[in-house]
């Protein structure tokens, strides 16, 4: 699992601590992983080698990830992560008149296209 599906690569850059805390033979068992969007290669990495795994993934809007670089992040049936765009909803582009309906707009924009890119895929 380690080594064939590339996690080592993945996590190596960010040091001994990052490895270890998926090392073998614990990693197919990993109670829940935090995993970042804006490498969607390497999103996908660690989804094909935790499958069961819960992610939580920042990184959607502001920071730069789209919708269609998280859908990686989501099993066939559509579970398993839990998208974060903290910036980009609490401070949409358009919330000088309204702030609380530019919020509720973000919100409700980022929730559809993160449904679409997941259907899509």
């Amino acid at each position: 699992l380690w080594h064939t599906a590339g996690l080592h690569d993945v996590l190596k850059p960010f040091g001994p601590t990052a490895v270890a805390a998926v090392d073998p033979p614990d990693a197919a068992l990993a109670e829940s992983a935090v995993v970042g969007a804006t490498s969607p290669a390497a999103l996908a990495t660690v989804r094909e080698a935790l499958p069961r795994t819960p992610f939580l993934v920042p990184g959607l809007g502001a920071q730069g990830a789209t919708a269609a670089d998280v859908a990686a992040a989501f099993r066939s049936d559509g579970s398993g992560a839990v998208v974060n765009a903290s910036r980009s909803v609490i401070h949409p582009a358009a919330s000088d008149d309204d702030w609380p309906e530019a919020v509720t707009v973000a919100a409700r924009e980022a929730a559809e296209s993160i449904h679409a890119a997941t259907a899509a895929s």
